[in-house]
């Protein structure tokens, strides 16, 4: 059986109070943030928009009553989120795509093997954190697959 992204934050507790403005499903808009996240959005804003971009994509699951939210509404959901909870359920969503996709395989005994490799470039531009820019890659091993 396959635990879809919706169904996996079902029960995740919504934080948010019942008010005439909560018009967007805790689902929808966690939905919406993971995808983006993993499609490369690193603010409020991209998340937004990237869930303005693919609106008909994600209206073939999500409820989406009330369109995309807005980039404050992302904001301010996952400000108030219990991250330990939100942790739990992403986890056990990962562990599912990995055993569905084979990464994790269950009838062997320990994990799969992740191989992780990382570059520094010295001398890069002054505005990263640590002075340098870093790049990290990750190869599943018996799945012959960059994870990223």
């Amino acid at each position: 059986m396959t635990l879809t992204l919706t169904s996996v934050f079902a029960d995740l507790p919504d934080p948010r109070a019942e008010t005439a403005n909560k018009i967007h499903t805790l689902a929808d808009i966690l939905t919406i943030a993971t995808c983006a996240v993993i499609a490369g959005a690193e603010s409020w804003e991209d998340i937004a928009e990237y869930g303005r971009s693919k609106e008909p994509f994600f209206r073939q699951f999500l409820e989406l009553k009330n369109g995309i939210a807005s980039h404050d509404t992302f904001y301010r959901v996952f400000t108030t989120l219990d991250p330990d909870a939100f942790a739990d359920r992403f986890a056990r969503w990962v562990a599912a795509v990995g055993e569905a996709t084979g990464l994790t395989r269950p009838d062997i005994d320990g994990p799969t093997h992740v191989a992780v490799d990382g570059k520094s470039a010295r001398r890069s531009a002054k505005g990263t954190f640590t002075g340098c820019l870093h790049r990290v890659e990750a190869w599943a091993v018996e799945s012959r697959l960059i994870l990223g």
